[in-house]
């Protein structure tokens, strides 16, 4: 009988996500309509602080929560947030580390609605 890896546990990790998301839509909606710094990211993607302090939130409580699961995440880095991985490395190449367990973070979906004050954005985690 060949040995398998242990299962997670699913609800554990779905309790995890749905927690993450409502205090990172939190974030969203303290800052929805009231953003003080908005930037281009590339032609025509924008961030805004929302975004970055959204994504801080979840890759914090994620990172405490699976220390051993990779995250690929839309923003960057933060360096005050616990990481498995070597300093330095970003979360958006977080792909190759060596977990059978990947997140995926939208911290903002739909950017440019929140920008333009139009309540149609979302916290996207899988």
């Amino acid at each position: 009988m060949p040995i398998s890896a242990p299962t997670p546990d699913l609800d554990c990790i779905l309790e995890a996500a749905l927690g993450t998301a409502r205090r990172a839509g939190a974030i969203l909606m303290d800052k929805f309509q009231r953003l003080e710094r908005v930037e281009k990211k590339g032609i025509v993607d924008l961030v805004t602080e929302a975004d970055l302090a959204s994504e801080k939130a979840i890759v914090s409580t994620l990172r405490r929560a699976f220390p051993d699961h990779a995250i690929i995440a839309e923003e960057g880095d933060y360096p005050d947030v616990p990481e498995r991985d070597p300093p330095g490395r970003s979360l958006r190449d977080d792909q190759s580390a060596p977990s059978p367990h990947r997140w995926v973070i939208d911290p903002l979906d739909g950017t440019t609605n929140y920008v333009h004050g139009l309540p149609i954005f979302a916290v996207s985690i899988g």
